[in-house]
Order: structure tokens, then sequence, then C-alpha cells
């Protein structure tokens, strides 16, 4: 983060399900995205990545589907400073 700047640039949740029982969210980000990631960085100051969470109930019910899109920016790219 001394780096780069990251902001949520979209929110999208797409529901499948009515969960009445408790509900755990889990996300990760493959090995692959995290190398782009790096690349888009270092050749271009700035990257989007896509994080998706699956949303389940205790009975391993998709409940929702969540993607988050972030931007990451090299503060030397920022036009507005803090």
């Amino acid at each position: 983060f001394n780096h780069y700047r990251l902001i949520m640039s979209d929110l999208k949740a797409e529901y499948h399900y009515q969960a009445k029982k408790d509900i755990l969210a889990h996300c990760s980000i493959s090995k692959e995205e995290i190398l782009k990631t790096k690349d888009d960085l270092e050749l271009n100051k700035k990257s989007k990545i896509n994080v998706i969470t699956k949303v389940k109930d205790i009975d391993e019910n998709l409940f929702a589907t969540i993607t988050t899109s972030w931007q990451l920016k090299s503060w030397e790219k920022v036009s507005t400073k803090i």
C-alpha cells in the first residue's frame, strides 16, 4: 500500500437462493491472477483485479456470488492526492 492505491471500482451481487440459515463467504485469488496483476503494475503502473466471493449457507447451498473489482494504481499515477 506504500506504492499502490487500492480502490473498489465495482461491486456486483447475484443472488441464487434465499438464505434461511447461517452463511459463510469464501474468496480467493489464483496465482495466475496475482502474476498477471504484478505484470500489469510493472508495465502500466495500474491494474484491475476481480475477486469472486461465493456465499453459501451451512448446508453448502450457494446463496450469492459477489464480484468485487479493485483498481490498483501507482501513487505516482494518481492525479488526486490525499
